[in-house]
């Protein structure tokens, strides 16, 4: 399964062409073309515009396919479904899974940050990676409204047909699986830098 798909994305890359310096590539073959756009669901105002070619393959694309269903996602049903999973509702809290090193460093980034660790406790791993994630990033001056989040709207606004990688329950189960049975492995190196700041 490894070797086809392998040999695949190299004869599709070798097909390939980019367009200037972004991320931006076009695919052609017998008279069909498609492009694929490296993305990120977070952005700096200072990194827009986009590179042209983003607006360029868009215009071209009568379909858009995004790695989900961004609309779904966003949904207060789906927002709500994940809270859900987020929570431990058997009494298990989040010191008594991750090790102690990695909880002292937990409640060293709490305390630094003015966020009280006690009512993390009842997060799971991926829910506190999640959080700690967001409030870094926000730090350094990104918003969640990224490359797909933009183009979304666009391709919503102008009718055109849209696709998706992964459904939702999909990248559900991936994200609240996240690190199972090594919640502690990366949690402390992950968390350290902030000391810094």
């Amino acid at each position: 399964m490894i070797r086809p798909l392998l040999a695949f994305l190299t004869a599709l890359l070798a097909t390939a062409s980019l367009l200037a310096q972004s991320s931006v590539w076009k695919i052609s073959r017998g008279g069909q073309t498609l492009y694929l756009g490296g993305t990120c669901h977070f952005l700096r105002a200072s990194d827009l515009p986009l590179p042209p070619e983003f607006d360029t393959a868009f215009a071209a694309a009568k379909t858009v396919c995004f790695e989900t269903d961004i609309a779904k996602l966003q949904s207060p049903e789906v927002q709500q479904m994940l809270m859900a999973e987020a929570m431990y509702t058997d009494g298990t809290t989040l010191d008594t899974v991750l090790s102690p090193e990695a909880w002292r460093a937990t409640t060293g980034w709490c305390a630094r940050n003015h966020l009280p660790a006690a009512q993390l406790k009842a997060f799971k791993p991926w829910m506190l990676m999640m959080t700690i994630t967001s409030v870094e990033i926000q730090r350094l001056g990104f918003t969640p409204e990224g490359v797909d989040v933009q183009y979304q709207k666009k391709a919503t606004a102008a009718g055109k047909r849209l696709g998706a990688l992964e459904t939702v329950e999909q990248q559900i189960g991936f994200v609240t699986h996240l690190g199972e049975g090594h919640e502690s492995e990366h949690g402390v190196p992950a968390i350290s830098p902030s000391s810094t700041s």
